[in-house]
């Protein structure tokens, strides 16, 4: 029986891994290179993914008929064809604009995608944070909002990112036959729930510097202050999607409705526990 010493068994790592890599590469050539792309079909398919993933990001829903491998590779291929035009000697400005353009919307239809797995979850905490906002639970709220906000800013983070890319795109890009009006609607949607989640904060954040005060010191007058300022800076049109409970929290808020919830503990049909609600059982005595 032979033995190996170490210069052998270095030897034959050695050629496995460079065997490997010759491999990894030839596969993914090969897999790219034999793919059912041209560049007409890529362009095809990069603004269809970024129409799917913007009416995802429209209705709040996952991008779950979208194969985020395929996305990858359909923008792999583009970049790749993106240095080779780059390479060939006296190529059209319109051709590499062109391209350059269908990479950026690969790069948003990636970003869109991811978005559209969270969105969903942080859109429905938005909802009951508004929802318990109307029934005056102030502190439940805030609670929720604090819960999610790292995940609400990192969308805001992303949503604005993909709009600097894609009007990026409709001012300098180049894009074929229709494809404007879908990047025209990407950016209305992406601009309406960008608006909405930033103007959601903004109610928030003045919830949040103010609920000291309103506990310490809610009285009719304070409320009444309190919900006039926030009808002053909070933008309630792009608010829309939760109107109706802002307006009945702001109407509850200076019509001095805290200061009359702290004072039904004398009767059983409504909840004590001032502005985060608290025991609702019955207030009778024995």
């Amino acid at each position: 029986m032979f033995k190996l010493n170490n210069i052998s068994i270095l030897a034959i790592i050695t050629i496995a891994v460079l065997l490997g890599f010759i491999f990894y590469n030839t596969f993914i050539e090969t897999s790219i290179s034999s793919s059912s792309y041209s560049l007409d079909n890529a362009y095809q398919e990069s603004i269809s993914y970024l129409n799917k993933t913007s009416l995802h990001i429209q209705y709040k829903n996952p991008s779950y008929d979208v194969d985020p491998a395929d996305l990858l590779k359909l923008h792999k291929y583009i970049e790749e064809e993106k240095v080779r035009i780059l390479n060939t000697p006296g190529i059209s400005y319109k051709e590499l604009t062109t391209v350059d353009t269908y990479g950026n919307i690969t790069i948003v239809s990636r970003k869109l995608f991811n978005i559209t797995m969270d969105l969903p979850i942080i859109w429905a905490g938005m909802e009951k944070s508004i929802d318990e906002l109307s029934n005056l639970n102030i502190r439940k709220s805030l609670n929720i909002y604090y819960e999610m906000k790292s995940r609400l800013y990192n969308i805001v983070n992303e949503l604005n990112e993909s709009l600097k890319i894609l009007i990026y795109v409709r001012e300098k890009g180049i894009l074929l036959d229709d494809h404007n009006t879908t990047v025209n609607y990407s950016i209305m949607v992406i601009n309406d729930t960008l608006n909405t989640i930033l103007e959601y904060i903004k109610l928030m954040e003045i919830l949040s510097s103010n609920i000291e005060n309103m506990e310490n010191n809610n009285t009719n007058q304070t409320l009444l202050k309190l919900a006039e300022s926030i009808a002053k800076q909070v933008d309630m049109e792009k608010l829309k999607p939760f109107a109706k409970q802002i307006s009945m929290f702001l109407t509850k808020l200076s019509m001095g409705e805290i200061v009359k919830k702290q004072k039904t503990n004398m009767t059983n049909t409504e909840n004590p526990g001032g502005i985060s609600g608290g025991y609702s059982g019955s207030m009778e005595d024995d």
